[in-house]
């Protein structure tokens, strides 16, 4: 297994949310305004950084672009039995009402994208919440 680099903006030990999309724009969206809520967010480009850090890190919830090139957000759900954190998937228009996620998935929620950002905070809180996670900016 190669390990990936963390970022600098990531502590390896844990998050409140995991972002995972390529697409620098929707990914730096997204965090922005996760960040701007007060979430601990950490970032993965691709499907192969986020299986590493999703093995190596505590996190809260996890919201996985489903479309990447590299590897997409169904393969990296493929590669865990079940055992991850609440998984908020995010689709393009086109694939969104052809898309459903394995019946046995973490997937939480499934969401267009871009994702208007007081659903997206709703959905991430509701996550949490089910998961019974403690903000991290909470803890103290």
């Amino acid at each position: 297994m190669v390990t990936m680099p963390w970022s600098p903006s990531c502590e390896p030990q844990e998050a409140d949310v995991l972002v995972v999309a390529s697409d620098a724009r929707l990914r730096e969206h997204i965090v922005e305004v996760l960040e701007t809520a007060g979430y601990t967010v950490c970032r993965a480009d691709d499907g192969f950084v986020a299986i590493d850090r999703l093995r190596s890190m505590r996190l809260g919830v996890v919201v996985l672009d489903l479309v990447m090139p590299v590897m997409d957000g169904l393969g990296v759900l493929a590669h865990f039995d079940g055992d991850l954190p609440p998984v908020i998937l995010m689709s393009p228009d086109a694939m969104f009402d052809r898309m459903t996620a394995p019946v046995d998935s973490p997937v939480f929620a499934h969401l267009r994208e871009p994702a208007v950002t007081p659903i997206l905070l709703a959905v991430v809180a509701a996550a949490h919440e089910a998961a019974g996670w403690r903000l991290l900016s909470s803890e103290g």
